[in-house]
């Protein structure tokens, strides 16, 4: 694990969740899941419990993410 700090500012313009995702009209856990991907960045593996982001980010082959995600 690096020391390296992000803030919102410096992230990257690259996005690794597509659009169109299944997330609600004004769902903030839409946003933090499209931010808290750019402050990983690629090389990352989100592990989803049972929740409303285990609809949003759906399933294989219309996942709405560009990186490895497991659906406990």
């Amino acid at each position: 694990m690096s020391d390296k700090k992000t803030t919102v500012l410096g992230l990257t313009e690259e996005e690794f969740v597509h659009p169109g995702n299944r997330a609600c009209a004004g769902c903030t856990m839409g946003l933090l899941y499209r931010i808290g991907a750019k402050a990983l960045g690629r090389d990352c593996i989100f592990v989803v419990p049972p929740s409303c982001m285990t609809v949003m980010q759906g399933l294989y082959p219309v996942s709405a993410s560009q990186f490895p995600i497991f659906n406990c």
